[in-house]
């Protein structure tokens, strides 16, 4: 093959990964698409006989990587991007050509995103000139069929959009809808998706017209529908998006979730609630699809962007028709999807051969799982995704044997929409209403760069927030589960909640319950035998490089800790300044810790994105061990028991996924138990309570040991010692 064949057929090799990559929303291939396409002109040079339509691709592949990470803001500024490189091009460039249908279709999209969705205060309107042209366009240009449908589709988005401002302008945008669900060839791999939007749109028009303020402003517009057509608009919305679930294929096609959770938003106002309750369960399969599927986080991210909101509103209909079971199923199918993701992924092996694909689990790789090729995962889910496999949550039966083999009571969901869901040990599941709960006075305890020094509430605020939490759920639960220890998975952000320091009643609710938190009930079953057996490691204060922000109460406390553990390791700071002569305390020497206790009395960070960046660590010697590093690289450390003294470490900082921090990401790779914190904690009472807990440690469980020394701290400040929750085992 010539040089020029050789370069023609790499650049549609590319092409078309990207095109595949963006059918089957594989999101981490999406991501990647610019750097290899960037790889790819630099071998090739500025002279290449390809460097036009290499320049087109890179735009496109930055439009895709965009789109993946979910920011509709983002995918609209993208529109700089392309008009930038078009002024670069000749006039009659072919690729100058394919870069402005690209700009002519996405400048009325971003009109109606900013001045409908998004709105501005001086975004100029859509112009219905422009729509007319667009539509002119899509009905006539000589085009494939499927790049017609595609057109209407867009259209009818703008539209849809519109819509919400200007009700009548839901039949034009049901209009494109039809005209894009004809035109798509049946093989068209956006086919479920315009019949899930048109189904949509047929249900919505339905509730516009039979809702009161629907009817006053459809009468505006000079429309009065009678009540037989909601009906019919109804029924034929509901039976447009059964299609759509029929076409989608199973849960691991790209538009499974999306259809499902329509169809059961149908139901549901048809009055078909048992219906929808089982739709909804089933389109929360293709969410979890979606995320095991992504090779790194910020893919993942940018998959679970709707499961939490969606497992949620399909919990809520199932909290409102009183089946406990299914809402705490729903409500775990939305929950801690990349720390599951990162856990299941290091079984798939075994599980493979156990279900008889030998052949598959051989050619998994043993490196990172970031490495895992996307084809060979979806070979594996394929083969793993029946009904009760490896995207279900577990049945309340094997919750049950998790409960019994950590010694806890009950397994407690606290919800926002103002319920408990409680999974007891013996008895059960029941729905506890709380109507208290939809109002968390959390505003100030948002994730931001803290380090372990100060509590960022004021003492009163704290106080006040314990009164709260006492009030809205805690009391009520501690009644329906009298005694012993309870497992809480708070939802949203209710994460942030100190429940186990509720107070109320003369007591804070440590007094009478232990307590210990969950990712989820799926990551709790995974969790469910601690050995403290083996060495122990400890990490005191180590240099970071930033003399300003040194931890002297850390270092103290983990001398005191290693006194209590006679022959374990010490990296670090000792009590001078100097560095420990065992080592510094970097992430590497950490990660290789092969088991028994690890205790890390440091500093913690985390910063809100959903982007690649690190958004939970801890600032050890040489850099950062992040939670990222965590949950995509080959698990090398298994210890029992990780302490993680430094500020923040059970906080999340990745967008939709409250359950994700560096606490959280050591139960991924396999740590039994793990303790934590919620906030900015203060260093010298930090110290104290450390000590106390690794005291305790000697002859009780991790859990009980953190809620005596908790105990023995309770003459202070909450500040002082409620910020430590605990995990697992």
């Amino acid at each position: 093959m010539s040089d020029l064949a050789g370069e023609a057929a790499r650049i549609l090799r590319l092409q078309a990964d990207l095109v595949r990559a963006y059918e089957d929303r594989d999101l981490a291939a999406m991501l990647a698409g610019p750097g290899r396409v960037e790889e790819l002109r630099s071998r090739f040079g500025p002279d290449s006989s390809f460097a036009e339509t290499l320049t087109g691709l890179a735009v496109a592949a930055r439009f895709l990587a965009r789109l993946a990470s979910g920011d509709a803001a983002q995918v609209f500024a993208a529109l700089d991007d392309i008009e930038a490189t078009m002024a670069t091009l000749p006039q009659d460039s072919l690729t100058r050509k394919r870069l402005q249908d690209m700009v002519r279709a996405l400048v009325p999209m971003r009109g109606a995103y900013e001045r409908h969705v998004r709105p501005t205060g001086d975004a100029p309107p859509v112009r219905l000139l422009d729509l007319d042209k667009l539509r002119y366009h899509a009905l006539f240009d000589d085009v494939p069929p499927i790049e017609r449908a595609a057109r209407f589709a867009r259209l009818a988005q703008i539209v849809g959009a519109m819509a919400w401002e200007y009700p009548g302008m839901t039949s034009i945008e049901i209009g494109d809808l039809r005209h894009a669900v004809d035109a798509a060839p049946p093989d068209d791999v956006h086919l479920p998706l315009y019949l899930t939007r048109l189904g949509e749109a047929l249900v919505r028009r339905a509730d516009l017209i039979r809702s009161r303020t629907g009817r006053l402003r459809l009468m505006e517009s000079g429309l009065r529908p009678p009540e037989r057509t909601a009906r019919r608009s109804e029924a034929e919305g509901i039976a447009t998006l059964e299609r759509a679930v029929e076409t989608a294929g199973g849960p691991g096609a790209p538009h499974w979730a999306i259809a499902h959770v329509a169809l059961s938003r149908g139901y549901r106002q048809a009055g078909r609630r048992a219906d929808a309750r089982r739709a909804g369960l089933e389109g929360l399969r293709g969410h979890a699809w979606r995320v095991l599927l992504q090779s790194h986080t910020e893919a993942a991210t940018a998959a679970l962007k709707y499961a939490t909101t969606d497992a949620l509103e399909v919990a809520e209909w199932h909290i409102e028709d009183g089946d406990a079971e299914g809402a705490a199923a729903a409500l775990d199918a939305g929950r801690g999807l990349i720390l599951y993701a990162a856990t299941e992924m290091r079984t798939i092996p075994d599980r493979l051969r156990a279900a008889g694909a030998a052949d598959l689990a051989a050619r998994w790789p043993d490196g990172p799982l970031d490495g895992i090729p996307g084809e060979l995962r979806k070979a594996a889910l394929r083969e793993l995704s029946a009904p009760g496999g490896l995207l279900d949550p577990p049945p309340v039966a094997e919750v049950r044997a998790a409960l019994t083999a950590v010694g806890a009571e009950a397994l407690v969901y606290l919800v926002p929409a103002g319920a408990a869901v409680i999974v007891h040990r013996d008895g059960p599941t029941d729905i506890l209403r709380l109507p208290g709960l939809d109002d968390p006075p959390v505003e100030t305890r948002r994730p931001s760069d803290s380090t372990r020094e100060i509590v960022p509430e004021a003492p009163d605020s704290l106080a006040q927030l314990c009164d709260w939490a006492w009030r809205a759920a805690i009391g009520p639960v501690l009644a329906a589960v009298p005694a012993g220890r309870i497992v809480l998975v708070p939802v949203g952000e209710l994460t942030r909640v100190p429940w186990h320091a509720a107070r109320g009643e003369g007591r804070y609710a440590i007094e009478t319950h232990a307590f210990s938190y969950a990712v989820s009930a799926r990551m709790l079953c995974r969790t469910t035998n601690v050995s403290l057996d083996g060495p122990v490691l400890i990490v005191g204060d180590p240099d970071t490089g930033d003399p300003a922000r040194d931890l002297p109460g850390a270092r103290a406390e983990a001398l005191a800790v290693r006194d209590i553990h006679p022959g374990a390791r010490y990296l670090g700071r000792l009590a001078d300044g100097t560095a420990s002569p065992e080592g510094a305390g970097t992430p590497d020497e950490v990660l290789s810790w092969p088991g028994g206790i690890l205790h890390l009395a440091c500093h913690g960070t985390v910063r809100e994105g959903t982007g690649a960046h690190d958004t939970s660590y801890l600032k050890l010697s040489g850099g950062r061990l992040a939670a990222e590093r965590l949950v995509t690289g080959r698990a090398t450390t298994s210890p029992g028991l990780v302490v993680l003294a430094a500020c923040s470490s059970s906080v999340s900082g990745r967008g939709w996924d409250e359950a994700f921090s560096i606490g959280t990401a050591f139960l991924s790779g396999g740590a039994g138990a793990v303790v934590a914190t919620q906030w900015s904690v203060p260093d010298e009472a930090t110290g104290r309570l450390m000590v106390r807990f690794h005291r305790h440690l000697r002859t009780m469980a991790p859990a009980e040991a953190l809620r005596r020394a908790q105990l023995d701290a309770l003459p202070e400040a909450p500040s002082a010692w409620a910020g430590f929750v605990h995990y697992g085992a």
